[in-house]
């Protein structure tokens, strides 16, 4: 097996389509630092499927299309084939050559065929998989890879052992069991849990399943008995109904006319309490005007007392005077009498004066005493009104008491009643919810089956995005080899077209213009036809005859010939189609396996061709080998023999033959060839046009298949649902909150019930307090007339006491004159008994001034006297007014005391009315309420019609024992929970997914274990393989290392961490020429390349290559290692093709080919090549 021949067209450098032709020997590469050598190298290693761009020394791979010159445009394409002759049937086909094609477009789509059928890169790798030949395998070494296989680099020395072991496809296969054996413990992880879930799903639905079963029984029974209840209960509650309608009737009538009466009543009270306090208002201001007016009285008639005293005393003084007077002639001489008379008298009046101040001093005493009592009755009088005062507030303040009680119980009464209405409201907001909750789940059936025909949908759009896109990916394959097929077809056309004859006449006769036939200008060979297997034989057959020109008569001929003979550029031959003589077939001949039959015979021609076919090739027998050739010659009629490869043997003894070349055999049948392609071209072009049809289609179709518009309808679809379901658990929600306001509301009543029964209690003790209040009013007021009647009293006994003190003080007043005219007469007596004259005009003096203190006196006692009477008028006024207000005001109090009575009567009766009025409303909603849920229950949950008049049904069970039994039975289906009415059918769905899920765990566990016995066979496997493989390599490395080197040399291989020996590390040691380094990397650079050699040469020893490039290698080498490197490739070029990129003289001497590479054009490569052997001959392509 080995590389035969290598053709690449607008590979790298090499523009032109470059043909290289290798034998099975030694193949050297030379030419100049940059002609393109290694282009070569990186075009067999890009067709053997090389994928790294760097392995190429390029930085993308459309870098390996030829990029143009100066004189040159850059190409769109890439061609590269590699012929491989598996004579040894190394690769695994069963063919025994193989070609391998490789295109790449500056589009960026590529092809890869094998033996010109298209082919995936996968294929071309599986072929080439532990034969040494893949583009990363031993069978290409660079210098690079010298140090790169000597390197630390574990893996990739290791790969070498691998490839040679040929355990490279158990690890892809370990690989692939591995990667489906964690995909399948992952379903399984996922399938269990899965099952789990599904398993404790199953367990809950069961339960809830059976618990279904025991409710539905249950809720039948409990159904039946509520329907005969109801009917009991109905009737009863619209007996009571209409009893309590018609009391309501008759107290709500009561209570008008008591309210309209405490309206009435009330207004009295508020009238007599207003009069009775403006008449006490007016009765204070008179107390205080008679106070005054007493307290005038009395200071006018003192002054007047005093007055009149004075008078009295200056008339006396006068009298005196005038006595005197007329007595002081006869005075002198009984002066001194009177003297004595008058100190007697003095002496006499100081004592009275004495004794009437005492007196007078007692008095004023007794009168102060009175006023002070009077001041305090006065002070009592006001303390009691006072008192009077706070009590009639007290009292106003208790009745106000008494009036908030009530606005408190009615605004109490209020709140219970709308308590009573909201928990009536809460009832029906609870039913709404309910009904709402119904009515939201009757949907969600729907909403399933929204949601799982949106996900059916979606599901169906995946799968038939997935058959549209296989479909694409098929008609782009079917695309490309259409497409690979046309290019392919037109590269045949075009060879076909280019090829015509390279002699000169032949191309004088082609191109000129002085030849003009009737026709084309066409030979012989491309007139006839033959099948494709002939076509070689009968060139052969046909010989120089292949390229006569076909015309139509000899003038065309003459013409042809004529235009030669003119430009003298040849001879040619002709066929006349006039002159053609109808010739008769060879006759019979034997056919066998070996003698396929006459030449003349197996070619399509036409009737006036057929003539000339039989002239020319006459008794040519086509046969399958030389061997046949000769058997036919000798023992048939045939006169020469053409084998299928083109060797011709003729009975003179004559025969031709050698090796085949590509154009032989394709001039033959070339006109019709060259139809058939255009014909085929068109037709695939249309082939290619409709499947472009059926791809935009397809993209199109895809366009419309909108997956994320599919997925958010899911989606949208189970929000809906969600949000459905979350409606409905906030609905069981507020059926909680409604069912707290309800508690809270039955709290709240039951509160207010308890503050009304409070508040009735604290009214009852107001109205008690009220009572007293009124009565202590009643007491106070009696004690104030009695007070008022003690101050009248203290007054009178301060009047009189006034009076005898005025009296008192007169006397006072009057012996204090007396005892000053006494004195006054002493001092006179005693001072005018000297002159008795100055006396008499003293005394005229003082009668003057007494006489006009008279006259003063006199006025203002008739001045005092007027005002006297003025006081004493309003006295009397004031007292009257006085006593007129008091009888007043003790008429409002009575008034006041006989409407509060009446009042407190009247509201008491109105209480009872509006209490019960109350109760009864109580009991007659109470009872409409309980019809109203009764009927309502009944309507939704017994679906009975409420009838318009009830009577109670007749039954042999009492509706005690019914209520009993319907108690019992809800105490079950209470004690029962929560109950999933879908139960069943989600435990029939449910169990039927479980037992599919569980069948499908079974088939992981069982695919588990397999893949694990997989991975355990393929590793045992493997693993002894390469151990195998190791040993054999190990020995083989010893011995040529030895060859390379001398024989007390060492080199060995040994595994670390071999635990695992398909992950191990590869060490090499290798000790040259008495040197013992502690690693390879201390030898030099042309050691390590003979070590490198010597361990490749190893490895091929065990799993021979079947051919080996190696890209300047030789480089490290001196002379005497190249001696030995290149005894090594001799000996083992006998069985491995060897092709050497190399600069080095001895190697290109050791080489049997060899190829020069130059670069005449800039940029482009141009390869020239020259076959060396021994005694070889030299020639030059």
């Amino acid at each position: 097996m080995y590389l035969s021949r290598l053709e690449m067209v607008g590979f790298k450098s090499f523009a032109l389509k470059t043909d290289l032709a290798f034998t099975d020997g030694v193949t050297a590469i030379v030419g100049p630092n940059g002609c393109g050598k290694s282009n070569i190298v990186d075009g067999i290693r890009w067709v053997l499927g090389e994928q790294k761009t760097s392995a190429l020394r390029a930085d993308s791979m459309d870098q390996v299309i030829f990029n143009g010159s100066k004189s040159r445009k850059p190409l769109g394409m890439s061609e590269v084939s590699l012929t491989i002759e598996n004579n040894k049937g190394i690769l695994p086909t069963e063919y025994s050559q193989v070609v391998i094609t490789r295109r790449l477009f500056r589009s960026g789509e590529s092809q890869y065929l094998l033996n010109k059928t298209q082919c995936r890169l996968r294929d071309i790798l599986d072929l080439f998989m532990d034969t040494g030949m893949g583009s990363d395998a031993y069978s290409v070494i660079e210098l690079k890879m010298i140090e790169t296989i000597l390197s630390d680099k574990a893996d990739e020395r290791r790969h070498l052992f691998e490839e040679a072991a040929g355990v490279t496809k158990y690890k892809a296969r370990r690989k692939e069991a591995s990667r489906k054996l964690e995909a399948a413990q992952r379903d399984i992880a996922r399938v269990q849990d899965i099952v789990r879930e599904v398993q404790k799903t199953v367990n809950s639905l069961a339960r809830q399943a059976e618990k279904a079963r025991q409710h539905q029984e249950l809720s039948t029974r409990l159904r039946e008995l509520d329907r005969m209840l109801f009917a009991f209960e109905y009737a009863e509650e619209y007996v009571i109904l209409k009893q309590l309608e018609a009391r309501i009737t008759e107290i709500r009538q009561r209570r008008e006319l008591a309210e309209a009466s405490v309206t009435t009543s009330e207004a009295e009270v508020v009238s007599a309490e207003r009069g009775q306090q403006e008449k006490e208002a007016e009765l204070r201001i008179a107390l205080d005007a008679e106070t005054d007016v007493r307290t005038a009285v009395s200071e006018v008639q003192q002054q007047i007392s005093v007055l009149d005293e004075r008078t009295a005393a200056t008339r006396r003084a006068l009298e005196r005077i005038d006595r005197e007077a007329n007595e002081s002639q006869g005075q002198r001489s009984t002066m001194d009498e009177e003297l004595a008379r008058v100190r007697e008298r003095l002496v006499a009046v100081v004592e009275e004066l004495s004794q009437a101040q005492t007196e007078a001093e007692a008095k004023r005493q007794r009168v102060t005493e009175a006023s002070e009592r009077l001041a305090a009755a006065r002070s009592e009088t006001a303390q009691r009104r006072e008192s009077l005062q706070v009590a009639r507030q007290s009292l106003n303040d208790q009745r106000a008491q008494v009036d908030r009680l009530r606005v408190q119980a009615e605004g109490l009464q209020r709140r219970l009643n709308d308590t009573e209405g909201l928990q009536l409201q809460a009832a029906e907001r609870l039913r709404a919810v309910e009904e709402q909750i119904a009515s939201e789940a009757a949907d969600l059936p729907a909403l399933d089956a929204a949601l799982a025909e949106a996900e059916s949908r979606l599901h169906e759009a995946e799968e038939r995005e997935r058959t549209l896109r296989s479909e694409q990916e098929a008609l782009q394959k079917d695309s490309e080899d259409v497409r690979s097929t046309i290019a392919h077809n037109s590269a045949s056309l075009e060879f076909l077209v280019g090829l015509v004859d390279t002699t000169e006449s032949s191309k004088f006769l082609l191109n000129t213009p002085e030849w003009t036939p009737s026709g084309e200008k066409l030979t012989l060979a491309e007139v006839i036809n033959t099948d494709e297997r002939f076509r070689i034989a009968i060139e052969a057959a046909l010989g120089d005859a292949a390229r006569y020109f076909v015309v139509a008569n000899r003038d065309e001929a003459r013409q042809a010939i004529a235009a030669l003979s003119r430009n003298n550029v040849g001879k040619a031959t002709f066929l006349c189609r006039d002159s053609i003589p109808a010739l008769p077939d060879p006759g019979q001949l034997t056919i066998d396996d070996g003698i396929l039959g006459w030449a003349s015979e197996l070619v399509a021609a036409d009737d006036q061709l057929r003539g000339a076919v039989r002239g020319i090739l006459g008794r040519t027998a086509i046969v399958a080998s030389i061997d046949d050739a000769w058997r036919a010659v000798g023992t048939t009629s045939a006169d020469s023999a053409v084998t299928l490869n083109g060797e011709v043997v003729h009975r003179a003894g004559a025969v031709r033959g050698g090796s085949t070349s590509r154009t032989e055999g394709v001039r033959v049948g070339r006109r019709e060839r060259i139809d058939q392609l255009r014909a085929d071209i068109a037709t695939l072009q249309q082939r290619a046009e409709d499947i472009d049809a059926r791809v935009r289609d397809v993209k199109s179709e895809l366009g419309t298949i909108d997956l994320r518009k599919l997925g958010d309808d899911v989606r949208r679809a189970a929000l809906v649902r969600n949000e459905r379901m979350q409606r409905i658990d906030a609905l069981r929600g507020r059926i909680d909150d409604i069912a707290g306001q309800r508690d809270a509301l039955d709290r709240d009543a039951e509160t207010f019930r308890t503050e009304l029964e409070s508040l009735r209690v604290a009214s009852e003790e107001s109205d008690r307090l009220l009572t007293s209040s009124i009565e202590a009013v009643a007491a106070l007021e009696s004690d104030l007339h009695t007070v008022q009647a003690l101050l009248l009293d203290a007054e009178r006994e301060i009047e009189d006491l006034t009076n005898d003190a005025r009296t008192s003080e007169i006397r006072v007043v009057r012996l204090q004159g007396e005892r000053s005219t006494l004195e006054s007469d002493e001092s006179r007596l005693s001072s005018q008994s000297l002159d008795i004259e100055q006396r008499r005009e003293q005394r005229e003096a003082e009668r003057s001034d007494l006489h006009r203190q008279l006259e003063e006196l006199a006025a203002e006692r008739a001045h005092m006297t007027e005002q006297a009477a003025k006081v004493a008028a309003r006295l009397a006024e004031v007292r009257s007014v006085r006593e007129s207000l008091e009888l007043s005001v003790r008429e409002f109090s009575a008034a006041f005391h006989a409407a509060g009575e009446t009042v407190r009567q009247r509201r008491r009766e109105l209480d009872t009315t509006t209490n019960e009025l109350h109760d009864t409303d109580l009991k007659f909603n109470e009872i409409r309420i309980r019809m109203s849920n009764l009927a309502q229950r009944a309507t939704e949950e017994l679906d009975i019609e409420i009838p318009e008049d009830p009577t109670k049904p007749e039954s042999d069970v009492p509706p005690e024992e019914l209520r009993s039994n319907v108690q019992e039975l809800r105490r079950k289906l209470t004690s029962m929970g929560n109950v999933n009415f879908l139960a069943l059918e989600e435990h029939e769905r449910e169990s039927e997914r479980l037992h599919f899920l569980t069948q499908q765990l079974d088939d992981l566990v069982n695919s588990e274990k397999t893949l694990q016995e997989t991975i355990a066979e393929i590793n045992r496997t493997a693993r002894e393989q390469f151990t195998s493989t190791f040993v054999q390599i190990r020995e083989n490395f010893a011995t040529l290392f030895k060859m390379l080197f001398s024989e007390d040399d060492e080199a060995d291989l040994t595994m670390t961490d071999d635990e695992d020996p398909l992950e191990c590390k590869v060490d090499i040691m290798a000790k040259p020429r008495g040197k013992r380094p502690h690693s390879i990397e201390m030898l030099s650079g042309g050691e390590k390349t003979l070590t490198a050699i010597a361990l490749l040469f190893a490895i091929y020893l065990v799993k021979p290559s079947p051919f080996c490039i190696l890209d300047e290698v030789d480089a490290p080498l001196d002379d005497a290692n190249i001696d030995r490197y290149l005894r090594l490739i001799r000996k083992f070029s006998e069985n491995t093709q060897f092709l050497m990129i190399t600069h080095n003289k001895k190697t290109m001497e050791a080489a049997d080919t060899m190829y020069g590479v130059t670069m005449e054009e800039a940029a482009v490569s141009k390869v020239v090549s020259v076959r060396l052997a021994g005694e070889r001959e030299r020639s030059v392509a």
